[in-house]
């Protein structure tokens, strides 16, 4: 069931990544890490949830059907579930950095010009329309 390779079938490198991942997702907890929604192991769970959510070789939900010999309903607990876990653990973490903590980490002698503020990027990587070009902040 398993077989096929990590890294084909999930995105990460191997499993001791994959379940450092979970770890973090579950915030260390081993009964939420073990809850189980189907007849697979807590294991198998969480590997068709990533193979379904960043692998590429189970795109249809027939082949996941054929593939782990579970029920429809089962693998969409499953799904469900596995996500409703990863949501909530980044929901649960800071968006940004405390300041202090961007001052104590941040290379003084780079950022030194800015007098104590934090300067804000603004990432613009994806945008499409036309934006308006950035200005000097005091005008």
């Amino acid at each position: 069931m398993l077989s096929g390779g990590v890294k084909r079938r999930t995105g990460f490198d191997g499993s001791s990544a994959m379940i450092a991942y979970i770890v973090i997702v579950c915030n260390g907890d081993f009964d939420r890490i073990k809850e189980r929604r189907s007849s697979l192991t807590w294991f198998g769970e969480w590997f068709l949830y990533f193979e379904w959510k960043f692998g590429q070789t189970l795109r249809r939900q027939t082949d996941i059907d054929h593939t782990w010999g579970i029920m429809h309903q089962q693998i969409n607990d499953v799904q469900d579930h596995k996500s409703v876990l990863e949501i909530a653990a980044m929901e649960s973490w800071p968006r940004f950095a405390l300041f202090d903590e961007d001052a104590s980490l941040r290379k003084k002698d780079k950022w030194n010009r800015y007098d104590g503020y934090r300067p804000i990027m603004w990432d613009m990587t994806n945008v499409t329309s036309p934006m308006p070009a950035f200005t000097a902040s005091d005008i």
